[in-house]
């Protein structure tokens, strides 16, 4: 597991109503390895401007802070894979952003509910730090992840995965 604490959304963003997950797990991410931004900044970063990232501009704010990644191949729709590409990435020592359903669903239109960032596996499932969770990080079994039963999941009708390994931060 890697040595990376939980970080809740900034208090003070501009819309209380929508959340800052994406960009709790950029700043999360980026503190890692060693660059402390705010959220506000990485929020500010997106071309496409929202009032929080989503999954069309988490990358363009990536991009524009110089935090290097390897993207999951949202193409792919096998869940086994995706566990493994994930485990692969946190072998390697890199935390993994990704995008996951909450269930019961407010919003079956979209395949990406909430960012979370994947910081240890076990043999029972992944550990991720998810901004929400009063204990800062959980442990959310395989199975809960490839259902569609109240909790974290990674099943969708859209049948495919948002994923990001986060691999560095240039520096100028």
């Amino acid at each position: 597991m890697l040595d990376i604490p939980d970080t809740y959304w900034d208090p003070q963003r501009d819309d209380n109503g929508e959340g800052w997950c994406g960009e709790a797990c950029l700043e999360m991410a980026m503190a890692y390895y060693g660059v402390d931004i705010t959220q506000k900044e990485i929020n500010e970063a997106a071309v496409d401007h929202t009032p929080g990232l989503i999954e069309d501009n988490i990358d363009q704010a990536m991009d524009a802070l110089g935090v290097t990644y390897v993207v999951w191949n949202d193409e792919e729709s096998d869940l086994g894979l995706f566990f493994e590409w994930i485990r692969e990435g946190l072998r390697r020592g890199h935390p993994v952003l990704v995008g996951t359903k909450i269930y019961p669903d407010e919003h079956p239109r979209w395949y990406v509910d909430h960012f979370v960032l994947v910081v240890g596996f076990d043999e029972r499932g992944l550990i991720m730090n998810t901004q929400l969770d009063l204990d800062g990080k959980i442990n959310v079994p395989y199975i809960q992840l490839g259902s569609r039963n109240d909790g974290y999941s990674f099943a969708s009708r859209h049948e495919t995965y948002f994923g990001r390994e986060i691999t560095g931060v240039k520096r100028d």
